[in-house]
This record gives C-alpha cells, sequence and structure tokens, in this order.
C-alpha cells in the first residue's frame, strides 16, 4: 500500500488549539460587551438623576423669585423663606414627582424610591439669618437611586439669595 501525501487535513491537536483560542476570543468578547452595556447603564442613571436635580433647582429658584419673603418660619408659611426655615438647624423635603407642583410635607422619613419607579429627590435647606432676616438659603439637593445593593447619588449644592 502507497501513503498518500495529498491529503490535507488537521489534526486534532491543530483543531483543539483553534476552539481554544476561538473561546477565549468570544469570552473576552461577551465580558468587554457586558461590561460595556453596564457602564452605559450606570450613565442613563446618572443622567436622569442629574436632570431631576437640575429640574428642582429651577423650580426652587422660580419659589425664590416669587416670593423670597425674607423671615424665618414661626407657624404660619407665606414665602419661600418661612417655608425652607420650618425647622433648625436645616429642614429636609422629599420632591417625588416630576414635574413638581408643590412643595410637599417637610421631613424625609418616608422619602421612598418612588420618583420615576426608580429615584427619590431629597432637599435639605439652612438659612443664614442676619438681624432677623433671611439672607440666604444653602440648598443641597440629592437625587439617589439603587444601584443593585448600592445606593448612588448626584447631589448638588446651590446658594439662593435675595441679590441674585
Amino acid at each position: 500500500m502507497k501513503y498518500n501525501d495529498n491529503n490535507k487535513a488537521f489534526s486534532l491537536i491543530e483543531v483543539l488549539i483553534f476552539v481554544v483560542v476561538f473561546s477565549l476570543f468570544f469570552v473576552t468578547a461577551a465580558s468587554i460587551v457586558t461590561s460595556t452595556l453596564r457602564i452605559t447603564k450606570e450613565n442613563q442613571n446618572k443622567i436622569k438623576a442629574s436632570h431631576y436635580v437640575e429640574e428642582l433647582r429651577e423650580w426652587l429658584r422660580s419659589e425664590k423669585e416669587t416670593n423670597w419673603g425674607g423671615s424665618i418660619y414661626v407657624g404660619s408659611i407665606n414665602s419661600f423663606t418661612e417655608q425652607v426655615s420650618q425647622s433648625s438647624p436645616s429642614t429636609s423635603f422629599c420632591f417625588n414627582s416630576s414635574p413638581i407642583a408643590a412643595w410637599p410635607t417637610s421631613g424625609t422619613v418616608n422619602c421612598e424610591f418612588t420618583l420615576d419607579g426608580q429615584y427619590r429627590r431629597i432637599a435639605t435647606f439652612s438659612a443664614t439669618v442676619v438681624n432677623g432676616f433671611v439672607n440666604q438659603i444653602s440648598a443641597n439637593i440629592s437625587t439617589e437611586w439603587k444601584d443593585g445593593e448600592e445606593i448612588r447619588s448626584t447631589p448638588l449644592q446651590s446658594v439662593f439669595s435675595i441679590w441674585e
């Protein structure tokens, strides 16, 4: 019997090496795609949270422009400064509606993640009082969301005064 050298075929070792290299390529590609999707989702949440923070800041600015007032809270609420100085040294509110229509009840005890089904928006105010008159209001606005077991946040600090 004559050995025919024209038969070109791959050996079992060559096929196994090819399968291993091919598998490593696809595992690496799948890992890259997975991490890219996770980062994209995280960035989408940050963008939406930033939108909610800016929406609240603009609403607060319009409330301030409508009726600054200037006096601190003494029992009835008739102005922006009275609204945000209800508690000393700071007052917190849970703004979980969009668009914002009115001031919520003071306090954040029951501030759940109900804004768009996944976010909560909290604003904490502190007033600077000079001679019984509110000079400025510091606002710390934060939109939070759950990312697995972690709570992520997009904070914003803003100052409102009669002079701006």
